[in-house]
């Protein structure tokens, strides 16, 4: 007798294999898989997608029971990467730089890694359009730059966008982590171990907007509070209730989108100031140097503005977005055998 897996879409043409290469001689018998099963994970997803089960390659698989969250990753990693860098004159650097290191590197690593910072570049182009940024620049030849926020001066308004970007994707992650418990445990066990944590939100909002606003009674907002920490007490025991003040460490976490995004153009206004210095006593001597400085001072930059967000877009996916649902621990599925060509 022997036992094994394969994909479901494969079932039946391993089966009709099999029988074939016996002559019909084989009981083959599709069996129910348990849940406590360690199961061999397979992903299948579209290949734009592909590239960035890279980052699951590094974390963890996926485990048989819960969602792959590559999809989210697409979605997610380049999004928070274009907000940090959000420079329209640096996107097109990056942009051009890997899609020739592309074009140079075959190997698969190297063809996930900058497949995925192709697509964060093009998000570094739309942020800068967002931000109204060319190489620290919002005025050129006299044309000034519209913009939707100025990362330089509506610093404010800037961390407002970054604390709702974390918002947003924190609670993403609670509702997938809600389906992934949903699947496994029921519709109780699935609300009070994560959409207590909405709620909590929610209360703490409403306790917020009751000052000054006698529209909503502060009644409201300490009856939610209390519901929502008995439901995640309820979910998650006394574990859940220790970890009650993480969620607004989460969230806040998700300031360091505008501390990276207000240093880089931080730095490009700087470089761009000291050339500047140079051009207003135009000589061939000063020329060059304030190309010097241009030139190196942004390639610096540039630099910077890769690493730093793309180490900062990677942990807000693995610490901050992936404890709200993912396990991982999951097993690559490899074929006992394949046919070579």
């Amino acid at each position: 007798m022997a036992t094994g897996y394969v994909p479901r879409d494969r079932v039946a043409q391993l089966t009709e294999l099999l029988q074939k290469k016996t002559d019909n001689k084989l009981f083959i018998q599709e069996q129910h898989i348990h849940h406590d099963e360690h199961i061999p994970v397979q992903l299948q997803n579209k290949k734009t997608i592909r590239p960035f089960q890279f980052f699951l390659d590094l974390y963890s698989l996926p485990n048989y029971h819960e969602v792959d969250p590559s999809f989210f990753l697409f979605l997610g990693f380049p999004f928070l990467f274009g907000f940090m860098l959000g420079d329209f004159g640096y996107g097109l650097v990056t942009l051009s730089l890997f899609y020739f290191l592309k074009l140079k590197m075959q190997g698969k690593i190297a063809q996930q890694l900058f497949k995925i910072l192709i697509i964060a570049s093009l998000w570094s182009l739309a942020f800068g359009l967002f931000f109204g940024e060319f190489f620290g620049y919002e005025e050129i030849a006299g044309f000034h730059i519209s913009h939707v926020i100025g990362r330089e001066h509506d610093k404010m308004l800037l961390l407002g966008a970054a604390v709702i970007v974390g918002i947003v994707h924190v609670n993403l992650g609670l509702l997938i982590g809600f389906y992934n418990e949903l699947q496994h445990h029921g519709l109780w066990h699935a609300f009070c171990a994560k959409i207590s944590w909405i709620l909590l939100q929610l209360g703490c909002l409403l306790l917020y907007l009751s000052y000054g606003m006698y529209l909503i009674p502060p009644i409201f907002g300490f009856v939610l509070l209390g519901i929502s920490v008995i439901l995640l007490y309820l979910g998650e025991g006394i574990r859940g209730l220790v970890e009650l003040p993480s969620i607004f460490g989460n969230i806040l976490s998700y300031a360091r989108l505008m501390a990276l995004g207000l240093a880089s153009v931080g730095l490009a206004v700087v470089v761009n100031d000291m050339a500047a210095e140079f051009f207003h006593e135009p000589s061939i001597l000063n020329i060059i140097v304030g190309i010097f400085i241009l030139v190196i001072g942004h390639v610096i930059n540039i630099a910077l503005g890769i690493l730093g967000p793309f180490l900062h877009s990677l942990r807000l996916q693995y610490v901050e977005f992936f404890t709200k649902f993912y396990s991982g621990g999951g097993i690559a599925y490899k074929p006992f055998g394949a046919e070579k060509e």
